[in-house]
């Protein structure tokens, strides 16, 4: 298993090269000019002004050729230094490490409370097929996957925030985060509402995986097998249909990955909360590059990640499955 991780992460570096070069080639070629934007209205010389603009250009080494700038970039990377921010004017660690801490805190629990409702939703949807919990889920899963995420937030706000005054309706907790426990439980309440939009908006559809794949592998003859020879129903079930079910759930855990916290970027724009989402929006409005750059390549980075999870996933829970 390590050889095989190794060897797919060493596989990953001409993908991320490649990635990269589109990447850093599409903001370049981005309209606007970063250097404007930094220097603002204030300087209302022509003369002065140019002199300014041509300073701030070799600054921010934007007077080399696209092929420095890139290997620039690259290097700088790798070494931890993302650029800097020209909106927040800080460097862009700075300005994506608590909003980063944020969104892994809200999208990973999200993602977890999605796996194990919709485990036994979809196990129990399958084993009871046609009873009324079987019903009422299939409509809620239809409902849940057919309603945007906007409609979702709006009515989990009005409920919970407007009608019964139970949690804030958006934004952050007024103390610092210091990490300690006390900060956690004053977040819980403002966590409250973009975690339940979020998974909502997700346990839906794998509930929907979930059941289909049970009813497929409940319906197979080595499980026939097994109850004719009185194997007892949950070992069945948990044991023999379950793991083999797992596989195509496998793919849609950890394909919704990257959407997942692609997608929070609407919820945490919707209740203000502090991640990387609401970061990438102000970065492409203010012509933010260097942030624009590192957060795209985040998220690419997320996607080949969550493909190896995959696959790492697929033999598992699945011995046929041979990694090499």
């Amino acid at each position: 298993m390590f050889k095989y991780l190794i060897k797919r992460l060493i596989s990953l570096i001409p993908v991320v090269i490649i990635i990269s070069v589109l990447l850093f080639t599409f903001v370049q070629m981005m309209p606007g000019d970063p250097v404007a934007v930094m220097l603002g209205n204030s300087i209302t010389d022509p003369e002065e002004y140019k002199a300014a603009y041509e300073a701030m250009r070799a600054r921010m080494g934007l007077d080399a050729s696209y092929f420095e700038q890139y290997i620039r970039w690259i290097v700088n990377s790798l070494k931890g230094q993302l650029g800097y921010s020209i909106a927040m004017n800080k460097p862009v660690t700075e300005v994506v490490a608590r909003p980063l801490k944020n969104t892994i805190i809200l999208n990973v629990t999200s993602l977890v409370l999605s796996f194990v409702i919709s485990v036994f939703v979809g196990i129990r949807s399958a084993v009871k097929k046609g009873s009324f919990f079987d019903k009422f889920w299939q409509v809620t899963s239809i409902v849940g996957v057919s309603m945007p995420t906007l409609l979702i937030a709006v009515l989990l706000i009005y409920v919970f925030s407007l009608r019964l005054n139970l949690v804030p309706m958006s934004g952050m907790p007024s103390m610092i985060d210091d990490g300690s426990l006390r900060y956690y439980l004053e977040l819980l309440p403002f966590m409250f509402l973009p975690l339940l939009t979020l998974t909502l908006g997700s346990f839906a559809s794998t509930i929907r995986y979930i059941r289909n794949a049970m009813l497929d592998v409940l319906s197979s003859d080595y499980i026939r097998t097994a109850r004719a020879k009185g194997v007892s129903g949950k070992v069945v079930i948990y044991s023999h249909a379950f793991r083999n079910a797992l596989i195509p759930v496998v793919t849609i855990v950890a394909g919704s990955i990257p959407g997942i916290f692609g997608g929070a970027a609407i919820t945490e724009q919707i209740f203000a909360w502090n991640g990387i989402g609401r970061v990438l929006i102000a970065g492409v409005n203010n012509l933010d590059y260097n942030l624009i750059l590192a957060m795209n390549m985040f998220y690419a980075i997320l996607s080949l990640v969550s493909n190896i999870i995959m696959d790492v996933g697929y033999a598992l829970v699945d011995p046929r499955v041979k990694i090499d």
